[in-house]
């Protein structure tokens, strides 16, 4: 999440998006640079790398240069995957896209992974195992996913149900009822139905968790807790990457929740 948040450049000063766009931009191992070499490179401060790391989180210098290198190495891993934005062409051959596939699932996850922030995944999935009702909203494709989210839940013995829009009766009935959760997927975050869905369910004070793409339409989008997808864009499957990192993150949940239900039973 630190290289998502250094990106997004939200709440930083001018000289502590200096220090952020030389991080983002920097392709070698940053363990061996000192708070006061990053801040001389950058032409800052010791102080301005001191007040950026602790906005992202960390109290200390070295707990926070080891976090950003390990999610720089995955970055790079991940980008050296698939190099553009085109990993099948008209020469490509069967071997060839048996090959990329695997590829394009893992750099999907990695970047996936890269963009979740960790205290933000634990409380959704407490807010779904402390839920009576989980409400799982999806339109179009994303209705399937909705479909598996609601299948694994109910194998761990929560309740939950699917809606492929807004129910206006049901959630005024529940309107006061904080023990229902909202799930609502959209893999652009620009889905005009589930914008709606969104924002009725947060005029109606339910908790409302959205998985979604799109960073700037995420923001738009009324909720409690935001869960992003993968954004690279690739020719012709944009739709496939945004499945595969909606996947990965159902599955994610999942397991957590699943990890959970072990310890309880042993």
């Amino acid at each position: 999440m630190i290289l998502e948040k250094l990106a997004q450049e939200s709440n930083l000063t001018p000289s502590e998006r200096e220090i952020a766009r030389f991080i983002l931009a920097e392709t070698t191992d940053l363990r061996g640079l000192s708070s006061e070499e990053l801040g001389k490179r950058t032409y800052t401060s010791q102080a301005t790398v001191t007040r950026l790391y602790q906005k992202l989180g960390y109290q200390t210098y070295r707990e926070f240069i080891v976090a950003l290198n390990e999610q720089l190495n995955e970055r790079h891993r991940a980008n050296n995957m698939i190099r553009d934005n085109r990993p099948f062409r008209e020469d490509s051959t069967y071997a060839d896209v048996i090959e990329t596939l695997p590829h394009l699932y893992t750099k999907t996850a990695i970047n996936t992974k890269l963009m979740l922030d960790e205290m933000v995944v634990k409380e959704v999935a407490r807010q779904i195992s402390h839920a009576q009702m989980v409400d799982i909203y999806g339109s179009g494709i994303t209705s399937t996913l909705a479909e598996q989210l609601a299948f694994k839940l109910r194998a761990l013995g929560i309740f939950c149900q699917t809606h492929s829009g807004y129910n206006s009766s049901y959630v005024e009935q529940i309107a006061s009822d904080r023990t229902h959760l909202s799930i609502v997927i959209s893999l652009t975050g620009r889905n005009k139905m589930m914008e709606q869905v969104a924002q009725r369910l947060t005029a109606n004070e339910l908790p409302v968790v959205i998985i979604a793409g799109s960073l700037r339409q995420t923001e738009l989008l009324p909720s409690d807790y935001v869960l992003s997808l993968d954004r690279n864009h690739y020719f012709g499957i944009d739709t496939m990457s945004s499945l595969f990192s909606a996947q990965y993150l159902i599955d994610l949940i999942f397991s957590l929740l699943l990890v959970e239900k072990i310890k309880k039973e042993s």
